[in-house]
């Protein structure tokens, strides 16, 4: 099997995958757009294009292989050489190609890891459309018929658990780690935390500015003990975070954060927002959905006891959300006839 990869960036989950289809026989070749880069089988060939100015240009005639490069001094077209194209759109950079492509090859996937409004003729070229959690999957579904909806494959989103495995928890205070991306009201969500007996940690991570602003203002005036980290939080400090804290309200998107993820990671106690639990494997995970901000404090008084019931969540974490388990899933929909 032959395939070729586009994406914006040869990533590590791209890497996995080239990696485990190598081992089945697979001839993989990857275009990556940024730097207008060629790797076939891992290693890296040099593109027969002068400048990405000249290559721009030559967008919009973008019907076969030698309008982009050159492999082993022979010309592919897509319909002649590549049994499956699969294109990684993690942005326009790729999503430009797409009202280009004639639907020639064997088979043709696109994997998004996030909402994208694309046209419905483009879809309808897709035999595999990838997206990585059930509120896309739902958005696609509600705008294209029933025979499209069986091209559509859910995978989680991956997270980089190796970065933080070495992590260990240095003292668990009595605290709460609080992720509020989603929530509107803040004085709402303050005063129904202010009655319970722990210290706040908000790293307002992703917050606007002005929203930031308006965050520290209301807390400021709040009865409650809290923390704001100074500083960048990186992924590793951000885990860490998470680690040495009690309990977590993750009142995120899961599509836009690894709070969630890192939480079940860290086998703390988690309430997350009702809306996002289609989100998750059901029946797989010990976390507590919420649906009205009033009954925050409900849930904190036993919070040992409820933490008894997350240990398991770490396991199931990496086998949902690491970046190999998911690259075996991918190559059985990529395989699958």
């Amino acid at each position: 099997m032959r395939y070729l990869f586009i994406c914006n960036r040869f990533d590590p989950f791209i890497k996995e995958l080239q990696e485990a289809l190598i081992k089945k026989g697979a001839e993989i070749t990857v275009l990556q757009i940024n730097g207008l880069r060629v790797f076939k089988n891992l290693q890296k060939e040099e593109l027969q294009i002068k400048t990405p100015v000249d290559f721009l240009k030559d967008i919009p005639k973008l019907k076969v292989i030698h309008k982009i490069f050159s492999l082993n001094k022979a010309i592919f077209s897509f319909e002649g050489f590549f049994d499956h194209i699969v294109l990684f759109f993690y942005d326009w950079r790729v999503g430009f190609l797409l009202p280009s492509i004639d639907k020639k090859s064997k088979k043709l996937s696109l994997y998004l890891n996030r909402g994208y409004n694309i046209d419905k003729k483009i879809l309808h070229k897709i035999d595999n459309l990838i997206v990585t959690d059930n509120i896309t999957a739902e958005s696609f579904k509600k705008n294209l018929d029933e025979n499209f909806s069986k091209k559509l494959k859910i995978l989680p989103k991956i997270v980089n658990f190796d970065r933080v495995k070495e992590i260990k928890n240095k003292s668990v205070t009595k605290s709460i780690y609080c992720d509020i991306r989603e929530v509107k009201k803040i004085e709402d969500f303050i005063k129904s935390i202010e009655n319970l007996n722990y210290e706040f940690i908000f790293p307002l991570i992703g917050e606007p500015l002005e929203r930031r602003r308006k965050i520290e203002i209301i807390l400021n005036k709040s009865t409650i003990s809290y923390k704001i980290p100074k500083g960048f939080i990186s992924f590793e400090k951000n885990y860490e975070l998470i680690a040495n804290s009690e309990a977590v309200i993750a009142f995120c998107n899961p599509q836009n954060s690894d709070t969630i993820q890192l939480s079940l990671f860290a086998n703390k106690f988690i309430l997350i927002l009702e809306k996002y639990f289609s989100f998750f494997s059901k029946n797989k995970f010990h976390f507590v959905t919420i649906h009205n901000m009033g009954e925050i404090g409900n849930y904190f008084k036993e919070i040992n006891k409820l933490n008894k019931f997350s240990k398991t969540n770490k396991n199931e974490a990496i086998k949902e959300f690491s970046s190999k388990e998911i690259a075996n899933k991918f190559i059985k929909i990529l395989e699958k006839k």
